[in-house]
């Protein structure tokens, strides 16, 4: 048998109530992992009821790795990079808004899981780089992180057009002129 590359998933930032990957790591324990040798990483601040419930569901599984610590932005840097997907955990304000680390994502090319929001669908459809997880969608998923990798670069490249400062500059122009 082959010896398959270690995937590595990270989710990043502060963890609370609201704003954590609990419901993703639930799902993500259901899939067979035979197939594939992964790493997730949760690393930051980790609200502590919300430290301990993670703490809780994940203590037998030794491929969940968790930090509660603050990080500093080179140690942030490093997490970020290493990571084959960033992994954005569900929020009740992501109706709303948007997640800051979905803009590091754009801006570094770095593929990620989103929760399934109206926003997140808005840009996951327009360009794809990266994908919706669902309850029932992750073991196809995670099956498909490299052929996601590998297809996202033009993507990326059409975003960053449509995002440029200079395409900004543009649309102001025609609003305020």
């Amino acid at each position: 048998m082959k010896n398959k590359k270690e995937i590595i998933l990270t989710t990043l930032g502060f963890q609370d109530e609201n704003k954590n990957p609990i419901s993703f790591i639930k799902n993500f324990q259901k899939i067979n992992n035979q197939d594939c040798k992964y790493k997730y990483y949760i690393i930051g601040n980790i609200e502590l009821n919300t430290y301990k419930k993670i703490q809780k569901i994940s203590k037998l599984d030794k491929n969940i790795i968790i930090k509660n610590k603050y990080l500093e932005y080179r140690e942030y840097k490093k997490y970020f990079d290493k990571a084959d997907m960033i992994v954005i955990p569900e929020s009740k304000n992501y109706r709303y808004l948007s997640s800051g680390l979905v803009w590091d994502c754009f801006s570094n090319k770095k593929n990620f899981f989103a929760p399934n929001s109206a926003l997140f669908q808005f840009y996951l459809k327009k360009y794809k780089v990266g994908c919706i997880y669902k309850k029932n969608n992750l073991p196809d998923l995670f099956k498909k992180i490299k052929s996601i990798k590998k297809n996202s670069q033009n993507e990326f490249a059409k975003l960053h057009r449509d995002y440029s400062q200079k395409q900004n500059i543009k649309i102001f122009k025609k609003i305020l002129f």
